[in-house]
């Protein structure tokens, strides 16, 4: 085994202890990260694993966003489980920086709703484009190559740089660029998802009219900067936190690091739906 292996499996070994379902499950929790490790390691190519609810990802070395579910069960667990609890079947989910797919899959695999994938980049939209035919969610999952923010045209995107790849001046590529509110004019998510590397208040900025719809009642996004709150906050959408295991929603506890931000509009509306989704599985464990 190389150096480079040991730092790696080290790395992963050390956040599990961090992780909410390393915390409860250590011991597996090691064996399941050491065992994909050395499996990814000694075959190549993409590779199929199953996943929560039924579902299956598309898995190879080096696409941290998706590897992470195998040593986890959900990478971002309080976030992924959030989508996966609050959807229904046939409701709208916009996952804006798609990527390799993890949160469409939970959301038209597990809970059934139908989504709209924004993801520009090739590489990443071709992994998308694949697991959306694996998981047999094609009727239910628009994948748009497009990138999203405050304007419609072309934007520069960024090689190479993997799940970090993003809307950058300085980007080697020209790919096309819209706006939420131009997309969604006669039917609005109920749960919008924005993880885009930088580009959230930018993606904020033109969707004013789609975060004042009343039938938005989630969205989950990465970073927030004061103008976006703002915008948010005349939006009527307000921050929470989300205990996974009691399905409540709290205000002040500890955000995990690696997790969206989340926020709601009907806060009893949206805690009644998490409590009443059927039981979520991960890594042997019940939701």
């Amino acid at each position: 085994m190389s150096l480079a292996w040991l730092r790696t499996a080290g790395t992963n070994i050390g956040y599990i202890f961090k992780h909410p379902i390393g915390k409860r499950r250590p011991f597996s929790t090691v064996a399941r990260t050491v065992a994909w490790q050395i499996r990814l390691r000694s075959r190549a190519g993409m590779q199929v694993a199953p996943w929560v609810g039924g579902s299956q990802l598309l898995v190879r070395r080096g696409l941290t966003g998706v590897t992470g579910n195998l040593y986890y069960g959900l990478l971002e667990f309080v976030g992924m489980s959030f989508v996966a609890l609050f959807l229904r079947d046939d409701e709208l989910f916009a996952d804006v920086g798609a990527n390799a797919g993890s949160y469409t899959v939970l959301a038209s695999r597990v809970a059934g709703a139908r989504t709209v994938a924004f993801e520009p980049g090739d590489d990443a939209a071709a992994v998308l484009d694949d697991i959306v035919r694996l998981n047999g969610i094609q009727g239910k999952v628009t994948v748009r190559r497009e990138a999203v923010g405050d304007r419609i045209g072309e934007a520069r995107f960024t090689k190479g740089l993997g799940t970090m790849n993003r809307v950058a001046l300085e980007g080697e590529t020209a790919v096309r660029m819209t706006t939420l509110d131009a997309v969604f004019i006669d039917d609005c998510p109920a749960a919008i998802k924005i993880d885009i590397e930088g580009g959230e208040e930018a993606c904020v900025a033109g969707a004013r009219r789609v975060l004042a719809d009343p039938n938005l009642q989630v969205l989950l996004i990465e970073t927030v900067s004061d103008e976006a709150e703002r915008t948010l906050a005349e939006a009527g959408l307000t921050e929470v936190q989300f205990d996974p295991w009691k399905r409540e929603l709290h205000d002040g506890l500890p955000r995990h690091p690696i997790n969206n931000r989340i926020f709601v509009r009907d806060r009893a509306y949206v805690a009644e739906r998490l409590k009443s989704a059927p039981p979520l599985v991960v890594a042997g464990l019940t939701l």
